[in-house]
């Protein structure tokens, strides 16, 4: 059920299904679990939207190496939140708690989530939520051309203190307007 465009090297992405339902500890960005009951519902409630909604979520599984999508049996370890409002865009990556790698899927989803919503789904921004100790996050963003924007400082609370939180904006450039008089964009 994967699609090669959402592939990165460690993980893909796929639409969240009913069956879903059972592994929701996995998925669902909230610091309580939710059973398979709520999980029901919340799924139900969210894709009566469809495509024409603001939000969209995606699971993030991790790739596995099978040959192709379809022989692969992926793993669930988190989930991918895209708001969009006209041509601005927010992406919110979330993934379990006890995955051990997280720091790595998290910079493997955003190197290939931001570039899609920049030139298949034409958004002049996109802004990504990073907290300042992950790392590879971090790199990953400023790789792919993405710029802090905004600090927050010690927004998060972490076991040994206080982190910032950083906030991650990337702006198209195919969006580049010229200006009439100087003709300079």
């Amino acid at each position: 059920m994967r699609v090669q465009y959402l592939t990165g090297q460690v993980a893909a992405l796929r639409p969240l299904t009913l069956a879903d339902k059972d592994t929701a500890g996995r998925w669902h960005p909230s610091p309580y679990p939710l059973d398979s009951a709520r999980a029901e519902e919340w799924l139900k409630e969210t894709h009566k939207a469809g495509m024409w909604g603001r939000t969209m979520y995606y699971a993030i599984v991790r790739i596995d190496g099978a040959a192709t999508p379809e022989a692969s049996d992926d793993e669930i370890v988190g989930s991918v939140k895209v708001w969009t409002n006209g041509r601005h865009s927010q992406v919110n990556i979330h993934v379990a708690p006890f995955v051990e790698d997280a720091g790595a899927i998290r910079a493997d989803v955003l190197t290939f989530v931001v570039p899609w919503l920049a030139s298949e789904r034409e958004m002049l921004t996109t802004t990504v939520e990073i907290v300042s100790d992950e790392t590879e996050e971090i790199a990953a963003a400023e790789a792919i051309g993405m710029t802090q924007a905004v600090r927050l400082r010690e927004h998060i609370a972490r076991p040994g203190g206080w982190a910032d939180l950083y906030f991650y904006q990337m702006i198209n450039g195919n969006w580049r307007f010229e200006n009439e008089e100087t003709g300079n964009a």
